[in-house]
């Protein structure tokens, strides 16, 4: 750019006024007139800028668009929605040898996508002076053998018809060729092009008709002959170019990708500035990742592309809102709930995203059309939320109305949310920009005219479906803030002058772009019509890379070995254009290299700090605990920090994930059924379809009153697996109780305490026992329901390595003290998978081995009054739980982190 700019002023001055100036891309436009601005400064001059276009916009300047609007050029959303239309009413037999399973009539996003896919085609045909009806006649005439696609393609150009003759008018790239093919193109500006090395055929061909081109090609001299007279790339020359890296990484994964990046930056001169330096990305998805591992290390950064317009605050929230409006799903409600800008809507002081997640746990509601569920102060709670919601949206959402129409509704409903809150230009510059921008558009959707039939009637999400797609594309700048790292795409990195740059993800499939597989043009497609192919991108990318590399004091180069999950790389072609004693050296190096992690960075670290990852000590200032349930007893020996957290401190995870009952809401729903049979008439009942008869019922109330009339697929299978364990349950129930065994109903369930003294002092157990059942020989015996898919023994789950890990058995009889039981026996009633192994497990403990699991109870005591909650386990859980992250279990350095003493 700088040499550009110098050349303009050489030739020309401070006079650009007659010029018009073409480079590839917004971002180098800006920055050319920045650098002519700064000369005229130097100068003292009065700068008349130039005309600045990029290759996308520049054809429009080279022809004559009509003045009538009669005969105007239809915009982008017409053109789609006309062909959208057509699409729809074209012959189905012909429709079907294009896409064999068409959307459905009402289907209009499903069109819309069908028609922009096969707008991208004629696009792309255009831009090398193609058309489908081409394609056809030269497969004929030049013998290009489409194979099974000739039907198809005839298809095409059958339906390319229809198309323009239900548009009426030329949409851009029927008025583009329409200039070349009647001798329309004309330009009363002399043409500048700067570094348009990829030029399209059809921009080529309206270049080649206008007087005055000069093309700038950034290259030495030497390799004129990879060049033609318009600075475009002879594909040929460029294959057959080296590519010499002089600094190259390879890396493992991405994570560690980004500290050698941070290394690099710290090896440039210590006089770089920030935006001295810039960092090319080859997988654009990571510059956010790339751009915070920065800014930790303690240099500003920021993606010069900004951020997408589609996943800006408002267009997320319209998006959650057409989904809501068009199924009321719950989760839509509560991603809505989630939004922050819904929080003045619906109450900013309210705790709604706690009450949804312990309403979306207890009751796993699919959707919001039928009624609340739980007590009378939790469905008020939930009916107010949702009217709230509905508040919103706009009258009628399901009901139909043509397109255009919706667009003032949409913007009502962007004012119902946004419109009492103060906006701050600079503050706010995020969502300012993305609410002009969807005013933008909002305004087009409202002007579209329906006089092709091509308008149709919609209802509220599909409105605002349109509405994001055409958002897809558009961005929302990131203010300049001062000097910055700039992470810019590959492609826009030979238009930057910075001194210094890092080229990222320099791996196949990120950079040259390829494409392995296209719907409509495949790659041996795109050779034989002339169409920019794998070669074509493989030739530029080259030619790219050199100009980065030979016009930059440095560039390093890093390539990841792995993909994040683990997946293998392989480093990108243009690595491997070198001699073949690189190539090898350079082989050699990405796959038999040092895959070791990399030194520690500064990733978890504030500039010139210490670690802000350091697990939280206990604070040990709440008064020590007196009493404790049976079941946390086993909290404490797996790990008394968690412990801690979880019994102490009280906390706990709780979220609207879930789409199935986890392992203890489906004890909890086992339970209850057999509580209720537990409690009955028929709790001695013999015969087993009786008991089977009483489950059922007592099981379709109970998930009817907590799951509704319409619950989830996944919990309707649940209900019925549980269904055949309590069938199973009822054929071992009506044995036992002819065995002579009887529950006692008194004693179900109910919440005990029992004393225990501890070095002198008084500790209170408490838990509910699920079943106390009495026989007239055998005496009594505590039981446990375990609905867990394995049938284990009381053994098995309360001993592992000789060890005590579990209580919950032995610390039954401390609460059946002062009951008369004598010396109760012990066990599992299991209702497991496999059915089979339905059935009560009695535990074979003698004294000793109850002696033993009493002494490790007084010392859960002991440390649990003196407040022993530290360090955490060594073994953390192998499953993820509430406290996975906050204890590190997974963190390399959890030693580190761990510590000494609190």
């Amino acid at each position: 750019m700088p040499a550009a700019a110098a050349w303009l002023w050489d030739q020309h001055g401070p006079d650009l006024g007659g010029l018009i100036v073409a480079l590839p891309a917004a971002r180098a436009g800006r920055r050319l007139l920045e650098l002519l601005a700064d000369r005229a400064a130097a100068e003292r001059a009065v700068l008349v800028p130039p005309a600045v276009e990029t290759a996308g916009s520049l054809p429009e300047r080279l022809y004559a668009t009509p003045r009538e609007p009669a005969d105007a050029v239809v915009d982008e959303a017409t053109a789609l929605l006309a062909r959208a239309a057509a699409l729809r009413a074209a012959d189905r037999d012909v429709l079907a040898r294009v896409v064999p399973f068409p959307p459905a009539d009402d289907d209009w996003p499903g069109w819309w996508r069908l028609a922009e896919s096969l707008a991208e085609l004629s696009r792309e045909l255009a831009a090398t002076r193609l058309t489908s009806t081409w394609v056809v006649g030269e497969s004929e005439a030049s013998r290009i053998d489409l194979g099974l696609g000739e039907p198809r393609w005839r298809a095409l150009a059958q339906l390319e018809a229809e198309y323009e003759r239900a548009l009426g008018r030329d949409d851009r790239q029927t008025a583009r060729r329409r200039a070349l093919q009647g001798n329309a193109v004309r330009c009363d500006y002399a043409v500048v092009l700067v570094g348009l090395v990829d030029l399209s055929a059809q921009l080529a061909g309206m270049l080649e008709r206008v007087d005055n081109v000069t093309a700038l090609v950034p290259a030495p001299v030497e390799h004129a002959t990879g060049f033609d007279a318009l600075g475009g790339l002879a594909v040929s020359y460029w294959q057959d170019q080296t590519v010499e890296v002089a600094d190259l990484r390879f890396v493992d994964r991405p994570k560690d990708q980004a500290v050698e990046l941070v290394r690099t930056l710290g090896e440039l001169p210590e006089a770089t500035p920030a935006d001295g330096v810039s960092v090319g990305l080859g997988d654009e998805a990571a510059g956010g990742a790339l751009r915070r591992t920065i800014e930790l290390a303690g240099t500003p950064a920021r993606v010069a592309a900004g951020k997408a317009l589609r996943d800006s605050s408002p267009a997320l929230l319209l998006d959650a809102l057409g989904r809501y409006a068009a199924q009321r799903r719950f989760g839509d409600l509560a991603e809505l709930v989630r939004h922050p800008d819904t929080a003045g809507v619906i109450g900013a002081d309210e705790p709604w995203a706690q009450r949804l997640d312990a309403y979306a746990a207890d009751f796993l509601q699919a959707d919001v059309r039928g009624d609340w569920r739980g007590d009378e102060q939790t469905r008020a709670q939930m009916e107010t939320l949702r009217q709230r919601l509905d508040a919103v949206l706009p009258d009628d959402a399901g009901h139909g109305r043509a397109l255009s129409a919706w667009a003032g509704l949409i913007a009502e409903v962007l004012r119902r949310v946004y419109g009492a809150r103060p906006l701050h230009r600079f503050r706010d510059h995020d969502l300012v920009e993305a609410l002009g921008q969807i005013g933008s558009a909002l305004a087009d959707i409202g002007a579209l005219a329906g006089d092709q039939g091509a308008l149709p009637t919609v209802d509220f999400a599909t409105a605002v479906s349109f509405l994001l797609d055409r958002l897809a594309a558009g961005w929302v700048p990131v203010p300049a803030e001062g000097p910055a790292v700039e992470l810019l795409g590959f492609l826009e990195m030979p238009w930057d002058d910075t001194d210094y740059a890092v080229l990222t993800d320099f791996n196949e499939g990120h950079i040259p772009d390829s494409r392995q597989a296209d719907a409509w043009l495949p790659d041996g497609l795109r050779s034989a019509l002339g169409l920019p192919d794998n070669a074509r991108r493989y030739a530029r990318d080259v030619l790219l890379l050199n100009i980065v590399l030979r016009s930059r004091e440095r560039v390093t180069v890093l390539a990841c070995r792995r993909s994040a999950e683990g997946d293998p790389r392989t480093p990108s072609r243009l690595l491997l254009a070198c001699d073949d004693a690189t190539r090898i050296a350079r082989v050699k190096s990405f796959y038999v290299g040092d895959e070791g992690p990399p030194a520690a960075g500064p990733l978890l670290q504030a500039p010139g700090g210490t670690s802000r990852f350091l697990i939280p000590r206990p604070a040990l200032d709440e008064p020590a605990l007196a009493k404790l349930r049976v079941t946390a007893f086993r909290d404490y020996l797996a790990c008394r920090y968690r412990f801690y957290l979880k019994h102490v401190l009280k906390l706990d995870a709780v979220d609207d994930r879930a789409t199935e009952l986890d392992a203890l809401a489906y004890g909890n729903l086992a339970h209850g059924v057999l509580e209720d049979f537990g409690k009955s008439e028929l709790a001695d009942a013999t015969d087993a379809a009786v008991i089977e008869a009483l489950l059922d019922a007592r099981l379709d109330a109970r998930a009817a009153g907590r799951f509704g009339r319409r619950p989830r697929p996944a919990v309707r299978v649940q209900v019925e697996q549980l269904r055949r364990r309590l069938h199973r349950f009822a054929d071992v129930q009506a044995a036992e109780t002819r065995a002579g065994w009887r529950i006692r109903g008194d004693l179900i369930e109910t919440l005990r305490e029992g004393q225990v003294v501890v070095d002198g002092e008084e500790f209170t157990v408490t838990g509910k026992i699920d079943r106390i059942d009495e026989h007239p020989e055998r005496g009594f015996r505590v039981l446990d329901y375990k609905t867990s898919d394995r049938g284990s023994s009381p053994e098995k789950t309360h001993v592992q390595r000789g060890a005590w890990v579990d209580l919950q058995l032995p610390l039954y009889l401390d609460l059946v003290q002062g009951l008369g039981l004598g010396q109760p026996a012990l066990g599992y009633f299991n209702l497991p998978r496999n059915e089979d192994d339905t059935g009560v497990i009695e535990a074979r403990w003698g004294v000793a081995e109850l002696a033993a699991a009493f002494a490790v109870r007084d010392d859960v005591i002991r440390g649990v009054r003196g407040r022993a909650f530290w360090p955490p386990a060594e073994d953390p859980p192998k499953f993820e739980d509430a406290f996975t992250r906050l204890v590190a279990d997974r963190a390399l350095e959890r030693p580190t982190l761990i510590g000494g003493e609190p």
